[in-house]
């Protein structure tokens, strides 16, 4: 029976062992999980900083786009005056 105690105590070490382990493990998953929320975070402000950039681009070009049509019918109207005609030239039709 002499050998009984230290089979306990052999198997209370490898539980402590174990257990440890599955401690250092919970920490190192609690880590990452941690790291994978600052991601996550960052990459939804950079999501929402590339929306506002774009929807200022695309502000700026249809302004700039309808400033030059403006331009492009004032030009229409300076050379159909030009030219004598009171109506500027007719737009372009389908039919």
């Amino acid at each position: 029976m002499n050998g009984v105690p230290q089979l306990d105590a052999k198997i209370g070490l490898h539980i402590r062992e174990a257990l440890e382990l599955q401690l250092e493990i919970q920490r190192r998953l609690h880590e990452q999980i941690q790291i994978q929320r600052n991601l996550q975070l960052r990459i939804e402000e950079q999501e929402r900083q590339l929306k506002m950039i774009h929807n200022q681009q695309e502000s700026l070009l249809i302004s700039r786009l309808a400033n030059q049509v403006s331009i492009a019918e004032d030009i229409k109207v300076s050379i159909a005056e030009s030219l004598g005609n009171t109506t500027p030239f007719p737009s372009r039709s389908t039919s």
